[in-house]
């Protein structure tokens, strides 16, 4: 059976009107109610943790319609959106807040400056992400003084298999989405590679989110979730396509990304109390 979605406020940053269904408010109020850790960090690790089992399902941000709108689904994630979510909700509990606060902020987390200005406004990118979670005082980037080395590669996954991207058949989203792609190619982007992880194992904290860098021609990173500290190792909390469902890696990190060919590393951000608004969009340097 369908689920019935309902169309709330618009987006108060911009475009379109928020999709989600009935089941999302009372998973929201669930959530609302969980207890709030003593830092953001921790407050956002409850929620992930609470989401574990949930399905992994790709494709939920694409709209019945085909416009791009903020789309809110807590009945299923793939890795980003399960990321961007529990960023969203953990900072609403934080703060107390309630389901419109909620969706402004999932909408500042998912699209560029927080708007909502058609497909290419969405951040695809998890190197475009982070860099507008850094530029909006949201996360802070720890690659670089983990040791992380530049990653010296071309970013042009979506513009050279463009078929995998059913907007993309639109030439002029095609020309949009390859011009943010020089954007980011401008950068300096850092990661660590995987055979160093599990000497720095020790410095990553709870709650951190981690981008899982690709071997892939192309791709910056391939999968993301956050850090779950146990007994002294740090693991992967995270939607997994593989077992799909949100879960927590039986194996500690540098296990988990030793054992796949196609991971080559990760990129480590670590979550601030208290985002500032927007000013420019950061380098990453």
């Amino acid at each position: 059976m369908k689920l019935r979605y309902v169309c709330m406020l618009a987006c108060l940053m911009g475009g379109g009107t928020p999709l989600f269904a009935q089941s999302d408010k009372a998973i929201f109020s669930e959530v609302m109610s969980l207890p709030r850790g003593y830092s953001e960090a921790e407050t956002a690790l409850l929620i992930g943790q609470h989401f574990v089992n949930t399905p992994y399902v790709p494709g939920t941000l694409e709209t019945p319609d085909g416009e791009e709108r903020l789309t809110v689904n807590l009945r299923e994630f793939d890795c980003a959106t399960f990321v961007e979510s529990v960023l969203a909700l953990a900072s609403t509990r934080h703060s107390a807040g309630d389901f419109q606060m909620f969706q402004r902020t999932l909408c500042q987390v998912r699209y560029r400056r927080g708007q909502v200005q058609g497909y290419g406004s969405r951040l695809h990118y998890f190197s475009d992400w982070l860099g507008e979670q850094i530029a909006a005082g949201r996360l802070s980037e720890l690659t670089r003084n983990l040791g992380g080395i530049t990653l010296k590669k071309p970013i042009c996954f979506m513009s050279t298999h463009r078929r995998r991207y059913t907007k993309l058949a639109d030439s002029l989203l095609l020309a949009e989405i390859s011009g943010l792609e020089k954007e980011i190619n401008r950068r300096k982007l850092f990661f660590i590679p995987k055979n160093r992880i599990a000497a720095l194992e020790g410095q990553l904290q709870d709650g951190d989110v981690l981008g899982i860098t690709s071997a892939k021609p192309g791709l910056d990173v391939a999968h993301e979730g956050f850090v779950l500290r146990r007994e002294g190792r740090a693991y992967l909390l995270h939607a997994s396509s593989e077992h799909g469902q949100v879960m927590i890696t039986p194996v500690p990190l540098s296990d988990y990304l030793a054992r796949n060919p196609l991971h080559s590393g990760i990129m480590v951000a670590r979550l601030k109390n208290e985002p500032t608004p927007y000013t420019t969009t950061n380098n990453t340097n």
